[in-house]
């Protein structure tokens, strides 16, 4: 990963990357002091607490998969994490000139999570190379903020050639408001 090239080279040898991802439903529901119950494909019922489960289902739809969103939930909270990431991780790291064309392509992507890219209107729209936009994105994946999902091809090269859908790593990013 490359953004730990720039934290593990003073400690060469002493040091381990973990990457942590936002909780799922089920960590959700763990972390709020809920066991959710193991289902079975071969005979799938409603849980006794379903309506508990769906109201904690929307309240993680809304809040994401981020704990520390949950005890001190607010837009302005939201907003920071992403600016945190940006500014300390990938500008520092990865030498980043133009931060607005950065911010841009996260935003973008988080409004349209699960969407193909297509990097030519982005292109267009940023006002930038297609080089900087191919570039970005790979920081925001480095920083574990988008996943990228090629499309499936027999041929390992035509998937290459095709452009993938690109998704927030948390649902709460999608609340992000524009700045």
């Amino acid at each position: 990963m490359n953004i730990a090239k720039g934290a593990g080279e003073s400690l060469v040898g002493r040091i381990k990357i973990h990457r942590l991802f936002p909780f799922t439903f089920r960590e959700y529901l763990m972390y709020h002091g809920m066991q959710p119950q193991n289902i079975k494909l071969d005979n799938i019922k409603y849980p006794d607490n379903a309506s508990e489960y769906k109201i904690e289902f929307k309240k993680y739809m809304e809040r994401g998969g981020l704990p520390e969103l949950y005890e001190e939930s607010s837009p302005e909270l939201l907003n920071q994490i992403p600016d945190l990431v940006f500014f300390r991780d990938i500008v520092e790291i990865f030498s980043v000139k133009r931060t607005e064309v950065l911010k841009g392509i996260f935003r973008e992507i988080a409004e349209h999570s699960g969407q193909i890219v297509n990097y030519s209107n982005m292109e267009n729209d940023l006002n930038t190379q297609y080089r900087t936009i191919k570039d970005y994105i790979q920081y925001l994946q480095d920083s574990c903020l988008i996943e990228k999902s090629t499309p499936f091809e027999e041929s390992h090269l035509k998937s290459l050639r095709k452009n993938p859908k690109m998704y927030s790593a948390d649902h709460s990013f999608t609340a992000l408001r524009r700045t």
